[in-house]
C-alpha cells in the first residue's frame, strides 16, 4: 500500500500483501479476446492480442511487487510461479465458507421432482453447463438446476428448454443462505468447468452436504478425494460424467456415504482454519 505521511509531504512506502484468485488476463481473454486454450495452456503462451498481452503485464507486475503472495490452492501456486513468482514468496491458504442458516428455497425448485442435479456459478463458457445439460438430458427422469447468472444464461436456457423440457429450473444468482437452501434440497451437485482455483461454491456443496461430481481440474482435486468425497471425472468425457450421475442417481446408499463423508471434508474448510492460517501468516510477514 503507499499513503501520504501526515503532516509531510513525502510518501511512506509498507509492504504490499496480495492475494491472487484467478488468472485475470485469461478469464479476460475467454470472455473477450478469442482465447480458446484452457489456462494451463495459457500460461506458456507468450503470443498474445493486445489488450491480453496488457492484462497480463498489469497482473505480473502487481505480482512481483508485492513481498508475499497468498493464494488459495496449490494449483493456483503453480499457476502463479509460471507468471515467474518465486516459490518462496507464496502461501497457500485455502478459502473459507461458513455453515450459517438456510434462506428460502425458490418455488421453482421447491415443486422440481427428484431425484435433481444443481450447479451453481458464474454463466460463462468455462463453466460448461452445456454439456451438463446434456448429460442431465441422458439419465432418465434426472432434472437439472441453475444458480446463477452470467453471458452464457440465454443460450443455455434455449438448450436447457430444447433438452430437458420441463425437467430444468434457472433461479438466476442467489445469496448465500438462499444457495444453502437449494444445496440441501440438492441429489447431486455437479460442477463441470474446465478450470477452478480453488472452487467457493464445491466447499458450499460439501458444507451443504451433498454427494459431489467435479471435473479433475484445477483446485478440485485438493477438495474431493475421488470415490471417498465426491467423483471426480476426467473433464470432456461424456461417458464418464453420464456414468456417474448414472450410478449416484440409481444408489441412495452410495449418494448417503458421499454426503456423510462430504460433512466431514468441510471441516477442513471451516472460517477457523482460515482465520488461524491467515493470522499466523501476518504475524511472520508484517
Amino acid at each position: 500500500t503507499t499513503r501520504w505521511k501526515p503532516g509531510g509531504n513525502r510518501i511512506k512506502r509498507k509492504h504490499r500483501i496480495g492475494k491472487i484468485v484467478g488468472d485475470y488476463a485469461w478469464e479476460q481473454g475467454k470472455q473477450r479476446f478469442g482465447i480458446t486454450e484452457n489456462l494451463d495452456e495459457f500460461v506458456v503462451r507468450t503470443k498474445l492480442p493486445f489488450f491480453v498481452r496488457m492484462f497480463r503485464s498489469v497482473e505480473t507486475r502487481v505480482a512481483r511487487s508485492a513481498k508475499r503472495i497468498i493464494v488459495p490452492s496449490e494449483y493456483l501456486k503453480h499457476i502463479v510461479e509460471v507468471w515467474g513468482i518465486e516459490s518462496e514468496k507464496i502461501t497457500v491458504i485455502p478459502n473459507a465458507v461458513e455453515s450459517g442458516v438456510s434462506g428460502r428455497l425458490p418455488k421453482e425448485v421447491e415443486h422440481l421432482a427428484h431425484p435433481f442435479v444443481t450447479t451453481a456459478g458464474r454463466l460463462v463458457p468455462w463453466k460448461h453447463i452445456d454439456s451438463l445439460i446434456d448429460a442431465v438430458s441422458s439419465v432418465q427422469d434426472l432434472s437439472l438446476v441453475v444458480v446463477g447468472d452470467g453471458p452464457d444464461r440465454a443460450a443455455l436456457q434455449k438448450r436447457a428448454s430444447e433438452n430437458l423440457p420441463g425437467r430444468n429450473v434457472f433461479t438466476g444468482a442467489l445469496s448465500h443462505e438462499d444457495l444453502l437452501a437449494v444445496l440441501e434440497q440438492t441429489d447431486i451437485f455437479v460442477l463441470n468447468s474446465s478450470y477452478e482455483g480453488l472452487s467457493h461454491v464445491l466447499i458450499e456443496a460439501l458444507v451443504a452436504g451433498c454427494a459431489v461430481v467435479a471435473t479433475d481440474v484445477g483446485g478440485n482435486k485438493e477438495v474431493l478425494t475421488d470415490g471417498e468425497v465426491g467423483k471426480l471425472v476426467p473433464f470432456g468425457d461424456a461417458a464418464v460424467l453420464q456414468e456417474a450421475l448414472e450410478s449416484l442417481t440409481a444408489d441412495e446408499p452410495l449418494r448417503m456415504r458421499m454426503k456423510h463423508a462430504a460433512l466431514k471434508r468441510a471441516e477442513a474448510f471451516a472460517p477457523v482454519q482460515m482465520l488461524t492460517a491467515t493470522h499466523e501468516f501476518f504475524k511472520e510477514n508484517i
